[in-house]
Formats: structure tokens, C-alpha cells, sequence
């Protein structure tokens, strides 16, 4: 935080903007869309999009995704804004959703992740006409830990080790 606030901002270089080109592999502006859409799809369970699929939908929505781009940008450089400010209260921080389509904007806190827990599953299956049912324990290390926990590791461990 303190590095972020010495820095001059006089002295940086001027940002200038960029053409969209669709058509131009060398820009990776495709790979870019690509790889943003795809990180989106993986986050909420969503079909994951091709390169081709990506420059044929950018072809015909420019002009969208140019506004969402700088939308989005607005949003997340708030957010950013918010810990060079050094807000470390997390209920200062929020998750920002535009629909340009029907013209709405919602700006809420970020959910609870999910906890996970040493649980118990079973699961049926036929073999040789009859109905097998097995069962397994899923343990969570450790108990109700969540996307957002972290477990530091000291020194050099097998996976043996580790699973202990």
C-alpha cells in the first residue's frame, strides 16, 4: 500500500487506447476475450467458448463489448481503488453485475463461500442385474474450510505425509 502510494504518477508512461481488431491474431485481443469468458464460465458452472466461437461473437457485438469492457474495468478498478486505500474490511467490497440489455446495474456483497465438511456419499449402480450401492467418505482438511482459506505447509512433505 505504502509502495503503491510513493509511485508518481506523472512519470508513467500515457496510456493511449487501442483499436479492437478481431481479425489480427498478432494483438491476442481473441485470445483475450477468450480466455476472460472462459475464466467466467468456469466460475459459475457455464459451457466453456472456443477461440472461433469467441472472434465470431466479438465480430457481431463490437460495439457491446467494448461498453462492457469499460463497464466492467470502471467496477473493478473501484474495487482496487478500495484496497490501495487500505479498506481491509471485506464488507467494504462488492460484487458488481451490469446487464446493458435491460439496462441494470447491482452492486451487492459478495456471497458466503461454500463450506466444506467430511461427509458421507453413496451412489447405486446395477452390476450383473442387481443393484450395488457404494459408499464413500469425503474428508475436508481442514473441517468447513472454504475457497478463500489457505493451508501454509512447512518444510518438504510426500502426499503421504500431507494426507496425515
Amino acid at each position: 500500500k505504502e509502495e503503491a502510494r510513493k509511485i508518481d504518477v506523472a512519470s508513467l508512461p500515457q496510456i493511449e487506447p487501442g483499436d479492437f481488431e478481431k481479425d489480427d491474431d498478432a494483438n491476442h485481443h481473441i485470445d483475450w476475450i477468450t480466455s476472460s469468458a472462459n475464466l467466467r464460465a468456469d466460475t459459475r458452472r457455464l459451457k466453456r467458448s472456443d477461440r472461433h466461437h469467441c472472434r465470431m461473437v466479438a465480430g457481431r457485438i463490437i460495439a457491446a463489448i467494448a461498453t462492457t469492457t469499460a463497464s466492467i474495468t470502471g467496477f473493478i478498478f473501484l474495487e482496487v481503488y478500495k484496497k490501495l486505500l487500505g479498506l481491509d474490511d471485506v464488507n467494504k467490497y462488492n460484487w458488481t453485475t451490469i446487464n446493458l440489455a435491460t439496462n441494470q446495474i447491482i452492486s451487492e456483497m459478495p456471497a458466503d463461500p461454500k463450506q466444506n465438511y467430511t461427509h458421507k456419499t453413496s451412489s447405486q449402480k446395477e452390476e450383473n442385474n442387481k443393484i450395488v450401492t457404494t459408499e464413500k467418505t469425503i474428508i475436508a482438511v481442514p473441517e468447513n474450510f472454504t475457497c478463500y482459506d489457505f493451508i501454509d505447509i512447512k518444510g518438504d512433505l510426500t502426499f503421504d505425509e500431507l494426507a496425515k
